[in-house]
């Protein structure tokens, strides 16, 4: 009887595992957010809802003469 228990709390501890990895990766993927100050030639991706990366873009935008 002893061994059933065990292998339940095995596999329930397995499982918090699993889902909390699969959170992580969703909530670690970054998201491109648009960021209206900046302007267009900027590319903003945010992280975990916290960070916020910005970079300039390397298209630039040709002016006409």
């Amino acid at each position: 009887m002893k061994f059933i228990w065990q292998r339940q709390r095995t596999l329930a501890i397995a499982a918090i595992t699993i889902v909390a990895a699969g959170a992580a990766v969703a909530v670690g993927r970054p998201q491109v957010v648009s960021d209206p100050f900046l302007g267009a030639e900027w590319q903003c991706s945010r992280m975990a809802f916290l960070v916020t990366i910005c970079s300039q873009s390397n298209e630039k935008i040709s002016e006409t003469e």
